[in-house]
């Protein structure tokens, strides 16, 4: 990792750390951590298309391409080329974060199942990772068990207190334990109340489904 780059990245200057690892890039083409470092700063710049290009063109260059498999699966995936991401993500080894990975784009058409299944083995690999256990917590919620989503949601602010997984716990609870789930739609607003408002607005229509019964609990 280019530390420099990285450096001036945290502190707001995007421009000059790509500059500096396409200089990187420029001076040793078939070095693939520029490659790799430069691909994720793009990718949380939302510059999807520009890390898709980058290591396409990487992998004709470098030994070892899929070892960029990861990183552009991950560009594929926040591009919805979910079948893309898929593909690369089957010739990588199960390691957490590619089970991880593989839970998300299953989760995201709605082949809870299979979601499930890649997210309990992400788990069981790496059990201190709260977002695979918010992720299990919104497969389960997604099948319409309440009380499994509970357990996920809870175990996920045990590591990391976010306000969506809050806000999903209040959710859960809210028929069996009124008062409770007020409790925890108050700690999401502690912890960020933009996000908190977002994600209740977002899922209103959820929260009407378990007002109604309509979920198991």
């Amino acid at each position: 990792m280019n530390q420099q780059a990285q450096d001036l990245f945290e502190q707001g200057k995007t421009d000059e750390a790509v500059h500096l690892l396409v200089n990187q890039i420029d001076h040793n083409p078939k070095d693939i951590q520029g490659y790799l470092q430069l691909s994720l700063f793009l990718v949380k710049g939302n510059e999807l298309e520009k890390a898709i290009e980058l290591l396409l063109k990487a992998a004709n260059v470098v030994e070892k391409p899929k070892d960029l498999y990861f990183n552009l699966a991950t560009a594929y995936y926040l591009k919805g080329e979910l079948e893309k991401a898929l593909s690369l993500l089957n010739q990588l080894p199960d390691t957490a974060d590619n089970l991880y990975q593989k839970a998300l784009v299953y989760f995201n058409v709605q082949q809870y199942p299979k979601a499930l299944a890649y997210a309990m083995t992400s788990d069981q690999k790496n059990p201190s990772d709260s977002q695979t256990k918010e992720l299990l917590g919104d497969i389960w919620l997604s099948m319409g068990d309440l009380k499994q989503a509970s357990y996920y949601f809870n175990e996920a602010v045990k590591i990391n207190p976010t306000a969506k997984s809050y806000v999903f716990l209040g959710i859960c609870l809210y028929s069996e334990n009124y008062e409770q789930a007020q409790v925890y739609f108050e700690k999401a607003n502690e912890v960020n109340a933009k996000v908190a408002k977002q994600v209740l607005n977002q899922y209103e229509s959820l929260l009407s489904a378990v007002k109604n019964g309509k979920l198991n609990g």
